[in-house]
């Protein structure tokens, strides 16, 4: 009897725990982060979603413009960067301030070459933000060669670690100029610890700052890990009980990041063989699908509405349509709770950023709009991206500002509808193509040997063309149905008749 007791708590252990799975194909890599078996970070990783956010570049200056005290740079990307005075180290000035006022075209001049970092992405016409202060990420510090300041990350809440590290911080002799920041995955390490990732990041600096003197203008002198290793990096903590990968190649790169950085935890990365795919073992897939949709459905039968343009993300909260037996008031705080616990991961997982507005039901009492507020800031404790919150107004709405860590997954897989003026989105031909080829493996291990898919015809001809291999291996013979009559995002797989029984 009591080891039935054991046995139930370490199935309740692993089903609490947190889980990394990175499942591949040819056009993507995708990574979900499950805690208690439900989504809570995505990733997707594919020849469309490059970033530059992290890189460091050897550029130089080739306008100066002093109506937006900023500089233009050429460093090597189709558009130039654009830096701001405010992201210039005064080490570049070429002459000293003589008042605060600084005026960038005093301070600069065309042709000067400098080492930027990139902080933001290029979007539609406008090139990436840069700044000159330097920041180089290792898994336990953050490394900022000319910028002199040291401090402990915000997310380390608790007033005896925070006391700890900045003990460890005043302890260390930086070498002159330098700064360091300890990052939330250093709770709970030793100084050990500590003190090996730090001599990493000199290391690195060192490389970065050896290939700067010697290389040409404009060149690229360090490149942000790929997706994989920064998740990891970024969202390994002692949680995580298990990272699991499907693929050989990468599972050998997060061995070798796993020996060198944190070895003790090496048993937790395993090489996933079996022929069900792992998001389907683990109940992801349809999590995922969720992302993709513009309303989501809360626990009480209420909804979200997320709705995108240039200008901001709009999120409507709306209640469910059988009212039972709350009264207008009740109704609305309870939906309008689950909408604030759930609105901060929603963002987290589309990679939603920028000015967004939320829709609340309206509530006529205080403590309840008090109390939806702190559930709402209490949700993005977990979130890596800075979060600036206001108040719910009087019509119900509440403004907040979200910062961009990454492309949006909309941005990412789909296209701006050609048939809308840009008002809609359909997905990228290659990543719905992939979709497709996921569905169609599960007929085939499900043993239907015959099966009928219906899509557009650009959809069948993509599959015929580009992905003929796959479909080849697949085991099953695919009668295709061009019908371009069929909406963009959809697509629909039957078995042929006479399989149905199987």
């Amino acid at each position: 009897m009591p080891s039935v007791g054991v046995n139930k708590s370490i199935k309740l252990y692993y089903l609490m725990a947190k889980k990394i799975l990175i499942e591949t194909s040819p056009q993507e890599v995708r990574i979900a982060i499950l805690k208690e078996e439900r989504l809570e970070e995505f990733f997707l990783d594919t020849p469309f979603s490059r970033s530059l956010v992290g890189n460091i570049y050897k550029g130089r200056i080739v306008n100066i413009d002093p109506t937006l005290q900023a500089a233009f740079v050429e460093f090597g990307e189709e558009r130039n960067g654009f830096l701001p005075l405010d992201e210039i180290d005064p080490q570049y000035f070429i002459v000293k301030p003589k008042t605060r006022r600084k005026r960038i075209e005093n301070l600069l001049q065309k042709g000067q070459p400098l080492i930027v970092q990139v902080t933001k992405d290029p979007r539609g016409e406008k090139g990436a933000y840069l700044t000159t202060y330097l920041a180089l990420a290792g898994r336990y510090l953050v490394l900022m060669p000319n910028k002199p300041v040291k401090g402990v990350s915000l997310k380390i809440e608790e007033a005896r670690k925070r006391r700890a590290f900045k003990e460890f911080l005043s302890q260390l002799e930086l070498p002159k100029g330098m700064g360091l920041i300890v990052r939330t995955a250093a709770a709970g390490r030793s100084k050990r610890d500590l003190l090996k990732d730090l001599d990493y990041l000199f290391r690195l600096w060192d490389i970065i700052r050896k290939k700067a003197s010697e290389a040409p203008i404009p060149s690229l002198l360090y490149e942000e890990p790929p997706m994989v290793l920064k998740v990891i990096r970024d969202y390994f903590t002692w949680e995580v009980k298990e990272v699991l990968v499907d693929d050989e190649t990468i599972y050998q790169r997060l061995l070798g990041f796993f020996q060198e950085f944190m070895p003790r935890y090496r048993s937790r990365l395993r090489l996933y063989k079996d022929p069900l795919p792992l998001f389907e073992r683990f109940h992801v897939e349809e999590q995922v699908k969720e992302l993709y949709q513009r309303e989501f459905i809360l626990p009480s039968g209420g909804s979200l509405y997320f709705d995108l343009s240039e200008a901001l993300v709009a999120i409507d909260v709306n209640t469910s349509k059988g009212k039972g037996p709350w009264d207008p008031e009740s109704l609305a705080f309870l939906t309008n709770l689950e909408a604030a616990s759930e609105i901060p991961r929603q963002l987290r997982l589309r990679g939603l950023s920028g000015l967004i507005v939320i829709d609340f039901i309206d509530m006529a009492d205080p403590v309840h709009k008090k109390e939806v507020e702190r559930t709402l800031r209490e949700g993005f404790k977990a979130d890596k991206a800075k979060v600036d919150l206001g108040s719910i107004s009087k019509f119900g709405l509440l403004e907040l500002s979200r910062q961009r860590l990454r492309p949006s997954l909309l941005e990412i897989s789909a296209d701006v509808c050609p048939y809308c003026q840009g008002k809609g989105w359909i997905r990228k031909t290659a990543l719905l193509a992939e979709e497709i080829l996921r569905e169609l493996r599960k007929f085939a291990l499900r043993g239907k040997g015959q099966v009928k898919l219906r899509a557009r015809p650009e959809i069948i001809e993509y599959l015929e063309k580009e992905r003929v291999e796959e479909l080849g291996k697949l085991g099953i013979e695919i009668l295709f149905c061009p019908d371009s009559q069929f909406p963009f995002d959809l697509y629909e797989i039957l078995p042929i008749k006479g399989e149905e029984e199987r």
